[in-house]
């Protein structure tokens, strides 16, 4: 039973610096991913906007509509997008 507790101790000891390590980058941060993939006569780019806790928040209000606001919101970063 004593090395059974001792275990489980251990487990958690090494499993929370695993969690605290979750959300390292903090709550304001705005995070951005292209990737470009050429295909024949066609260039294909995957845009990912990961937005974090505060920022989100500001957004909200804009955003009583989603389809809009994700529609608008691609248009916006698709104008802003440069292929050189």
């Amino acid at each position: 039973m004593r090395r059974l507790i001792l275990v489980l101790v251990a487990l958690v000891v090494l499993a929370a610096p695993a969690a605290a390590l979750a959300h390292p980058l903090g709550n304001f941060t705005v995070n951005r991913y292209s990737r470009v993939q050429p295909s024949g006569d066609r260039v294909y780019v995957l845009y990912v906007l990961d937005l974090a806790e505060i920022p989100s928040f500001r957004e909200r209000d804009l955003a009583r509509d989603p389809d809009a606001y994700a529609t608008t919101t691609a248009e916006r970063i698709a104008r802003g997008l440069k292929l050189t």
